[in-house]
């Protein structure tokens, strides 16, 4: 039984911006996720992108990611 047991080690993800990363790395790509009963499309703003943005713009799931930016689903149309 032993032998079937892994052990998996975590190391922290520190997050720093790069400078030869291009400024918007996901800009061309679509990532959809379900957010609830919605079908979204991924999305990654910059700090200053998201201060732009008005409160009502902004969509209703977001994070903030440091070095990254804000990470927020779009919703494009309902699983229901």
């Amino acid at each position: 039984m032993q032998d079937l047991i892994k052990m998996v080690t975590r190391t922290p993800l520190e997050l720093r911006p790069d400078p030869a990363l291009p400024r918007r790395p996901f800009e061309d790509e679509f990532i959809p996720v379900v957010c609830g009963s919605m079908l979204c499309r991924l999305r990654v703003w910059t700090e200053e992108e998201w201060a732009d943005l008005q409160e009502a713009e902004r969509p209703a799931c977001f994070v903030h990611a440091p070095g990254l930016g804000w990470v927020g689903a779009v919703p494009l149309y309902s699983l229901n």
